[in-house]
């Protein structure tokens, strides 16, 4: 499968979310955050796919929306609720980082004001070698730049992060081009290494429209550029 998509003239990045609140796919070990045995998993899990992908440019760890308060309309609907308090998220973090870069890899991970020990002083807390995404999804009309969304844009710019801002179409079609514009215009363009379109949707024949509108949107955006 990635030779194929190779050949496609596409560059494969594995994304594995490592955060509580998305990470069901753990199985059992979704129930022992931060034990020894988490720790063996991930480790492993992270070396295994670093060899699958051969030793690729980037590794996603996600590690989004792991809130010790205000829990989501979703969230309370999971069996279990787990959420790190801030330092064991920081600690967790540098090492999910660390065997990334053990790999060879460059990290890759979504930034979030919310996540445990807040907005005030996050960034220091991250290295420069990550590589971060903000993201949102609404229209250009709710780009308020004192909104947390949209201010990381500019903070993680004008502290020198590399980032790839991530636009959706599943609340506004035009949320995509409109970002991509927005960065290009407000942006260290230094720092700007790309964007993601994410139409967090499952890859099912049900929602194969939704799909393949955000590829389109996204050519669109590529052409409207080269222009």
């Amino acid at each position: 499968e990635l030779a194929k998509l190779r050949d496609l003239g596409l560059e494969p990045i594995p994304k594995m979310n490592f955060s509580t609140w998305h990470d069901a796919w753990l199985g059992k070990y979704h129930e022992l955050v931060s034990s020894d045995a988490y720790y063996a998993v991930c480790r492993d899990l992270i070396a295994e796919v670093c060899e699958i992908f051969d030793k690729p440019r980037f590794f996603h760890l996600g590690m989004d929306e792991e809130y010790t308060t205000g829990l989501g309309e979703m969230e309370k609907r999971y069996k279990h609720q787990f959420t790190r308090q801030p330092n064991m998220y920081w600690h967790d973090l540098y090492f999910l980082l660390g065997q990334v870069e053990k790999a060879g890899v460059r990290p890759w991970t979504f930034f979030d004001e919310r996540n445990p020990g807040g907005a005030d002083g996050i960034y220091r807390k991250f290295p420069k070698s990550v590589m971060l995404t903000a993201w949102h999804y609404g229209r250009k009309s709710r780009f308020d730049r004192n909104e947390y969304k949209i201010k990381a844009l500019h903070e993680m710019s004008d502290l020198g992060f590399d980032q790839v801002p991530c636009g959706s179409n599943i609340s506004a079609t035009e949320n995509f081009c409109e970002l991509v514009d927005y960065c290009f215009e407000h942006v260290e363009l230094d720092y700007l290494s790309g964007f993601m379109m994410a139409p967090w949707l499952p890859t099912l024949e049900s929602y194969r429209r939704q799909h393949i509108e955000a590829i389109e949107l996204v050519g669109a955006t590529i052409g409207k550029l080269s222009v």
